[in-house]
């Protein structure tokens, strides 16, 4: 349904579905796309097929089922707290090549 949705309306979605409808909302994906809506889950069931040199009658495979619960307000301030450091590190980050710049800038003036 959302496969070419952007997150923020993916999460405005998911709290019109949960909250004001009071939907349970199923997110299905590969864990690695999970990471940006950790936030918006309370379990997390994480499936995984797993191969087996000793297979039970003709199944070579089984399935693996973990279970994580969370708890969506301390994941969402370790979110936000992250967000936070990643965005006042690119301020250092953006301030330090400008004043890097001004100085080739100024440098270059004088010469």
């Amino acid at each position: 349904m959302m496969k070419k949705t952007d997150e923020s309306r993916i999460r405005e979605s998911v709290d019109f579905l949960s909250e004001k409808l009071r939907l349970q909302v199923l997110f299905v994906m590969p864990t690695r796309a999970i990471g940006p809506f950790k936030d918006l889950a309370d379990i997390e069931y994480n499936v995984s097929r797993v191969h087996t040199d000793r297979p039970e009658g003709t199944l070579r495979d089984k399935v693996v089922v973990l279970e994580h619960r969370y708890d969506r307000r301390r994941v969402r301030q370790q979110r936000e707290e992250r967000v936070a450091a990643i965005r006042q590190a690119a301020i250092e980050r953006f301030d330090a090549e400008e004043a890097k710049a001004a100085g080739r800038d100024a440098a270059a003036k004088s010469a």
